[in-house]
């Protein structure tokens, strides 16, 4: 979002009647979707990396068996309900 805002934005001031007064901005803007972009190029491969992790993580859950499973769905709860707690004692 942030990469369009900045083009039309650019685009707007490169399109002003007074558009030497703004060369400086002008330079800016550019700058910023220059790194706008780098940045996303950057960060775009990680998330179909992350999310590949978190496919094998769930994978690697199912064949461990039914029993870590259910330690771990236990667990869940039981952290889930000793958190309750200690929020009721805190606000209680």
């Amino acid at each position: 979002f942030m990469i369009l805002w900045c083009a039309v934005m650019k685009e707007l001031l490169e399109n002003h009647q007074d558009r030497h007064l703004y060369e400086e901005m002008i330079v800016r803007v550019n700058f910023i979707i220059t790194a706008f972009a780098f940045t996303l190029m950057f960060f775009v491969p990680f998330v179909p990396l992350y999310f590949a992790f978190q496919v094998m993580k769930k994978a690697g859950q199912l064949v461990t068996g039914p029993d870590a499973v259910l330690n771990e769905i236990y667990m869940t709860a039981h952290n889930k309900k000793m958190k309750r707690r200690k929020d009721a004692e805190k606000g209680g």
